[in-house]
């Protein structure tokens, strides 16, 4: 039977068959490779592939088929751009492709071979996104983010890790940080900060991994100021900005929250509650120094050069 499968495909390149149509001829060929492949007779199909292509032929399905044996032989890089290429050119064909990934990840992760399995896992997962990761999902959302830089398809991955975390979720702190940055890298502010939100109100006094977060937090915080300051919005970007100063978590971003105060205050002609948050400023450079002391301390000359006259 298979070797019939192998001279069909063949025949119906080399001699033809009689009494096909061209759409039937096409359907023919296709139909033939493709149960080579139902049957995993990779060879087959690599040599059906071949001879396909000496004739001319373009489509998905034989990138598909041609791809699969590839996979299946070893050939992976070759597998990776036949596969994708058919994904991109049918769509359709992304839950088979994700499957045979999926498939051979779970084979290396039971045989203890974790890198590879994790590679051939987000293939799966980049191909079709509904694919389940298992075991893996950790790792597979790592990967995505830090490896392949790939942060839209690693933030739903790490959402689902933050929903099902195990207890006490401080300890997973990392990925609340990464899915935040994800979302941060989307340009979706309020979404990230939500993520941050919960984790700061939640462990407010974080000193491990969790710090990370609330450092994130702050950053979202002062952006979010910035933008409404730009805006406009002199109040809100104040009580933004007030956030980070109460946080109490990092003094440089406290720093960068009291001079942005401060330029709005002077921007609403308010110029003594201005140099108060200058002056704060430096206070906290006695502990901390950034690069927001000096601009600070050109406003406070400034402020008393205006006092002066």
């Amino acid at each position: 039977m298979k070797s019939y499968k192998m001279i069909l495909v063949v025949g119906v390149l080399l001699a033809g068959v009689a009494g096909l149509a061209a759409c039937s001829s096409e359907e023919a060929r296709r139909d033939a490779i493709l149960a080579l492949v139902a049957d995993a007779e990779w060879e087959q199909v690599r040599d059906s592939a071949e001879v396909l292509r000496q004739d001319g032929v373009v489509a998905p399905w034989l990138d598909y088929a041609e791809g699969l044996g590839a996979l299946h032989l070893g050939a992976e890089q070759r597998a990776r751009r036949l596969l994708n290429e058919a994904v991109e050119a049918d769509p359709a064909l992304a839950p088979e492709v994700a499957a045979a990934w999926s498939s051979l990840a779970y084979a290396d992760y039971e045989a203890g071979w974790r890198d590879r399995a994790r590679e051939r896992m987000s293939q799966a997962v980049l191909v079709d996104p509904t694919t389940d990761p298992g075991p893996m999902l950790g790792t597979v959302a790592d990967y995505l983010y830090r490896h392949i830089k790939m942060y839209d398809e690693a933030s739903p991955l790490y959402e689902r890790l933050y929903n099902e975390r195990p207890e006490p979720a401080n300890r997973h702190a990392e990925w609340v940080y990464r899915w935040g940055h994800c979302l941060e890298l989307r340009g979706d502010l309020n979404g990230a900060r939500a993520v941050y939100e919960e984790f700061v109100q939640t462990w407010p006094r974080d000193t491990g991994q969790g710090r990370f977060v609330h450092w994130r937090y702050q950053d979202v915080l002062l952006t979010q100021a910035r933008e409404a300051r730009e805006a406009g919005d002199l109040d809100g970007a104040i009580e933004i900005a007030l956030l980070v100063r109460q946080g109490n978590w990092h003094m440089d971003q406290q720093q960068r929250a009291e001079y942005l105060i401060g330029q709005i205050r002077e921007q609403q002609g308010e110029l003594d509650l201005a140099r108060e948050h200058y002056e704060l400023v430096l206070e906290h450079a006695k502990v901390v120094g950034t690069d927001i002391v000096d601009p600070a301390r050109a406003r406070l000359e400034a402020l008393d050069a205006i006092s002066e006259h």
